[in-house]
């Protein structure tokens, strides 16, 4: 195969026999078939099951299809499972159109740190220990409506995790993971540079070593890919980078759905000012009005005050199914 595109991204042709899709990741291949068809041959997909606590009986793990060339020639027997060694790397691969580096000092670097933990007696992820959790009135209602005041994090209610760039930053993401999982990470509005990812050390499960990001960027590439969905590296560190000129109120999150309801997700607020020249969707404020949530004012829903946020949501909601932290 060939792969011409990653995740909306054109690219240089880059020949595999295998690719390593993780959860929302896009890949468009083309495949030359053969001018012989005296043989059929096996398509094999294996899932990985790494970050699997266990693996129920009845879970298919590799599943084998069939690229038939000859109905009356044997179909192909199944598979052997992919090996470790075959997953594609995609810092490999170079966009089409030769983007150079977003090179520099960044106008601002966000960090974000990884980690699980306990809150409100419930097994909780997030970023900088903060938890994400739906305010009273929706971001995107609060950038709209509360003027200048909108580029202040801080009215946008502790639990969204919200950072604001202004229009034309060059933005770096660092993202800390903290975790032995190569956690999925997928980010709304950008498609950005990916630009570093170093891993730490993991022994029998444990992180003996964090690799942390010291700010070095001379090792990165000079033409790096650039997807909206990227893994990270295990106990280390990955990179990306944008230019912040599509304004809008963005999250970045977890592609492990139940990660995303457990909290791992921030939101960037891309260029206030420049956002406010659009109005709030009426098809959405009908949903929202219809729904009893307020359209206007900060998190907690003050239209008076956008910095008084009393009345903001920054407790957890019941866990539905009981479960609690253990």
């Amino acid at each position: 195969m060939t792969i011409v595109e990653v995740d909306g991204t054109y690219t240089q042709p880059y020949e595999v026999d295998s690719i390593y899709i993780a959860t929302a990741q896009r890949y468009a291949v083309l495949l030359k078939t053969k001018y012989d068809a005296s043989s059929n041959y096996a398509i094999t997909a294996s899932m990985d099951v790494d970050d699997f606590d266990d693996i129920p009986a009845y879970m298919v793990q590799n599943v084998t299809a069939a690229l038939i060339y000859n109905e009356l020639e044997p179909y192909p027997v199944a598979a052997a499972p992919l090996a470790e060694s075959s997953r594609l790397d995609d810092f490999n691969l170079v966009p089409y159109d030769g983007q150079p580096l977003l090179s520099g000092e960044p106008d601002v670097t966000l960090t974000l740190d990884l980690s699980f933990f306990e809150q409100d007696n419930q097994n909780r992820a997030g970023f900088n220990n903060i938890t994400y959790l739906t305010q009273v009135v929706p971001t995107l209602a609060t950038a709209l409506s509360t003027g200048s005041a909108a580029s202040n994090a801080s009215i946008y209610g502790t639990n969204t995790n919200s950072m604001v760039v202004e229009y034309g930053q060059l933005v770096e993401i660092v993202v800390n993971n903290y975790d032995t999982g190569a956690h999925i990470i997928h980010t709304h509005g950008h498609s950005p540079q990916l630009v570093a990812r170093v891993s730490g050390v993991i022994e029998n499960g444990n992180i003996t070593t964090q690799a942390v990001y010291d700010g070095d960027s001379s090792s990165f590439p000079s033409t790096p890919i650039s997807r909206d969905t990227w893994t990270l590296a295990p106990a280390g560190y990955t990179v990306v980078r944008f230019i912040a000129d599509n304004p809008g109120v963005w999250i970045i999150h977890c592609h492990m759905e139940w990660h995303v309801e457990a909290g791992l997700t921030a939101t960037i607020i891309e260029a206030p000012t420049q956002l406010q020249a659009q109005t709030f969707p009426p098809a959405m404020k009908q949903i929202c009005n219809g729904q009893n949530t307020p359209t206007e004012g900060n998190a907690a829903g003050n239209v008076y005050d956008p910095y008084d946020l009393d009345g903001q949501i920054t407790v957890c909601p019941p866990n539905p199914n009981g479960a609690v932290y253990q």
